[in-house]
């Protein structure tokens, strides 16, 4: 009876996991979707103003034939400006297949740094980084992690420091985190940006699509990492991406319990 009992208690228990499961995935689905919706809307929101100055100046090009240059100028920037916020946002939503393996930090930091050295060059800045030697290899996706602080490198050519170099370095934790932290002296961050800077179309410059931060945050979530902002004593601000060294896989016991019961 004992035994009886035992192997009955084993069913229910095995049953009920496979139910969790399913709802753990309904749910998780739901929450996706409805964090697309509102991104999408916060898209539509954004697009806006780029198609109403895109309608005011094609009627502009009836009302003043003569302006037809400046007008067209002004048009390509404003098609420009309506094709990065569709390209940052498709970035944003699309699904990563890339995979995960262990990636040469110091490598993607300076992959990184070389693609960003145009945008800060134009705002006459260079990098200077510092990366302790022998430094562990985390499990990575490696373009990913690459475009996150690319994203980061951007954002600190436009924080408004006006000369000399962005600082980026990277510390290993108790050989559990490793960090890189993008550092500027600029004009920091308002208090009252701080909660909202990594929300998707939230921007704080009349050219941007508060987009980009967006996006460092969603590809340290899929990590398992997490980013936060801070204002430097000294002025300027640091932006720090923290990662684990390690992607945890699932216990054996769970992917034994999933091919017995597939979901």
């Amino acid at each position: 009876m004992g035994t009886l009992s035992i192997l009955l208690a084993l069913g229910i228990t095995l049953a009920a996991m496979r139910t969790t499961r399913r709802l753990e995935g309904h749910f998780q689905e739901l929450y996706q979707r409805e964090a697309l919706t509102e991104m999408a809307a916060q898209l539509v929101h954004s697009l806006r103003n780029p198609l109403a100055a895109l309608r005011a100046n094609v009627k502009g090009l009836l009302v003043s034939p003569a302006e037809t240059r400046e007008i067209v100028d002004e048009l390509d920037r404003d098609i420009l400006s309506l094709n990065d916020k569709l390209s940052a946002f498709l970035q944003l939503t699309r699904h990563r297949d890339e995979a995960f393996e262990p990636v040469d930090i110091g490598e993607l930091v300076r992959d990184a740094v070389r693609l960003a050295t145009p945008a800060l060059a134009e705002q006459g800045l260079s990098v200077e980084v510092s990366i302790p030697p022998d430094m562990p290899r985390p499990v990575l996706q490696k373009a990913a992690m690459c475009d996150a602080l690319l994203n980061v490198l951007i954002n600190a050519a436009q924080s408004g420091q006006a000369q000399g170099a962005v600082q980026v370095s990277v510390l290993c934790q108790d050989s559990v985190f490793v960090t890189i932290r993008v550092e500027d002296r600029g004009r920091g961050i308002r208090e009252q940006d701080l909660p909202r800077l990594f929300d998707a179309f939230y921007t704080t410059r009349a050219d941007g699509n508060g987009l980009g931060l967006a996006i460092v945050q969603r590809v340290l979530a899929a990590h398992k990492g997490w980013v936060r902002a801070e204002n430097r004593p000294q002025g300027g601000a640091s932006i720090l991406l923290t990662l684990p060294l390690q992607q945890k896989e699932p216990p054996h016991w769970w992917n034994k319990l999933k091919k017995t019961f597939p979901t």
